[in-house]
């Protein structure tokens, strides 16, 4: 049915697969172009910033979630809020690289950092700091 289809409106779908075929081309720069138009109507530079996820677990960029590192870009003086979400047998351990905190919501400048990573561990392992070179993260030295 669809052969014999596609043999009486030969001449529609052609024209409908260069449409296609348009946007489809229009969609591959839509996103350099709201950027640029954007940075110039707005006076912004966009900023990209890398964020990390470290175990099992998601982090809310704003209200898009995700759940594997990912590079994004937004732009510099505009703060984003990021939200470290557990998933079942894992726990929020804290953010670590350009800020540090075990909070799991913070606000960022994505134009005063360029890496940031949520850690996530397995829910009951015994993790030791010390042991796992993550002193440095504490704000007073343990002897």
């Amino acid at each position: 049915a669809i052969q014999k289809d596609r043999s009486r409106w030969q001449a529609e779908m052609m024209m409908n697969d260069q449409v296609v075929e348009g946007m489809r081309e229009q969609l591959k720069v839509r996103p350099k172009v709201m950027m640029e138009n954007i940075s110039s109507q707005f006076d912004v530079r966009p900023a990209r910033i890398a964020i990390e996820i470290t175990g099992n677990g998601k982090v809310m960029v704003n209200s898009i979630s995700i759940d594997r590192s990912s590079h994004l870009t937004y732009f510099e003086g505009v703060v984003i809020r990021l939200e470290a979400q557990e998933v079942e047998g894992y726990e929020f351990t804290g953010w670590s690289g350009a800020l540090v905190s075990d909070q799991p919501i913070i606000y960022i400048d994505p134009g005063t950092m360029k890496k940031i990573k949520a850690e996530f561990v397995e829910t009951g392992s015994s993790r030791n700091l010390l042991e796992d070179g993550l002193e440095e993260r504490l704000p007073v030295r343990i002897p």
